[in-house]
């Protein structure tokens, strides 16, 4: 699908977002019409339609909003306008399929909790066979290198036009298995997608700032700057006296450096190079080693073992929680660990839930609305849905659905 081509499938999905429900009927069946076009984001067929005016008129909000989550389109458009934006830099909405996108569909479709979203080692890829689909396959460049495809697999699925809501067409691998990523799984964090966006550049902090506070926690670095917090993991490519002016540095880079330094050690061992995520266990990447000279009485990364120092002060309201599995949100090792960390804060699932909210109520939670936020917050972390699971996105779907009452 070429780039007008997703523009005007984007275009298409806000007309009907936003188009006036149908007249013909009670009050009952526009809101039907309405419900379906939000969640499913195309216009409902007659029988869809009748059962979910039915549902509504008996104030079964969320047995109606299911209706919608049926539908592949909920899976095919609905869910990568949700993911999309947090696959790339820039937040755009009409990027390509790929891996990363990919596995927050699957993991919605096969009601996988979605907190596991930034650790599972699960992986989603086309099924053998497929006609007009690229396989997956990992491919050897002209030095002899091991990569995968430059995304051409996940291109062919949407460019077929692919239905990824049937598990027959879309199935689920092992990430970490050799044949496909072949790296210590952390769920989005270690697909292409991923990489390509927040490692292929820099020094490794904007997979941090930028790919998970920000994507995950709605906790931009300008939201979490705290120039209280000691600067004792502040490396050693960051200037103290910036233009020969410390106030600069203690009242602008400290603030961030501070607390972002400390966690971004997981990512010591991840690069994105010769098209593909790579991992280099006990090997810190060059890229954390850049510029030490700049001030080289500061933090040396040796390891990908990190400290969180978010725990304090202002901070503390993300609501810091320790993981399942795990003894402590204070420190980890490794780019799983802080997965897992970010995944169990309370700023994780009210994120998901304002953007869910953001995306079928087409407008952003209101402080009249703080109530209701926190009564799905609460929800989705507790078991919910058929099958019941903690963390299920549909059941937030459907929940924030009552915004179209």
């Amino acid at each position: 699908m070429n780039k007008k081509s997703r523009g005007i499938l984007f275009l298409s999905f806000l007309f009907f977002a936003f188009q006036a429900p149908s007249s013909q009927a009670g009050p009952s069946r526009d809101k039907a019409n309405t419900l379906f076009n939000r969640i499913a984001g195309i216009p409902p067929s007659a029988a869809q339609l009748d059962q979910m005016e039915g549902l509504i008129s008996e104030g079964k909000w969320r047995d109606a909003a299911y209706v919608a989550i049926a539908a592949p389109s909920f899976y095919n458009l609905t869910l990568k306008i949700f993911a999309a934006p947090k696959a790339n830099v820039a937040k755009a909405i009409d990027i390509t399929l790929n891996d990363y996108i990919a596995l927050v569909i699957g993991m919605v479709r096969d009601n996988v909790p979605f907190n596991e979203v930034l650790t599972t080692d699960r992986y989603y890829i086309g099924a053998p066979g497929l006609t007009g689909v690229t396989a997956w396959a990992r491919r050897v460049d002209d030095n002899g290198n091991s990569r995968y495809d430059r995304n051409d697999h996940y291109v062919s699925l949407e460019r077929n036009r692919i239905d990824l809501s049937n598990p027959a067409n879309f199935i689920s691998v092992s990430q970490s298995a050799p044949e496909y990523i072949g790296v210590p799984s952390a769920g989005v964090i270690t697909t292409r997608g991923f990489a390509e966006a927040y490692y292929s550049a820099g020094t490794n902090r904007r997979p941090f700032a930028v790919g998970l506070m920000d994507a995950f926690l709605c906790t931009p670095p300008e939201m979490y700057k705290d120039t209280i917090v000691p600067d004792t993991y502040v490396r050693r490519d960051v200037d103290r006296a910036p233009g020969g002016e410390s106030a600069e540095y203690l009242n602008k880079c400290k603030g961030c450096h501070a607390l972002q330094d400390p966690m971004t050690k997981a990512f010591a061992y991840l690069d994105f190079n010769n098209d593909a995520l790579s991992f280099s266990a006990g090997q810190v990447r060059d890229k954390m080693k850049r510029n030490q000279n700049v001030f080289p009485s500061g933090s040396e990364v040796l390891d990908d073992q990190w400290v969180n120092l978010f725990t304090t002060g202002k901070n503390a309201a993300i609501g810091w929680r320790v993981p399942e599995g795990y003894s402590t949100f204070l420190n980890g090792t490794g780019h799983k660990s802080l997965g897992a960390t970010l995944a169990a804060t309370k700023a994780f699932s009210r994120c998901t839930v304002k953007k869910i909210f953001q995306q079928v109520c087409l407008r952003a939670p209101s402080s009249e609305d703080q109530a209701f936020i926190d009564q799905v917050v609460e929800a989705f972390e507790a078991p919910q849905g058929s099958p019941a699971i903690k963390y299920n996105l549909k059941h937030v779907y459907a929940e924030v659905s009552k915004c179209v009452q």
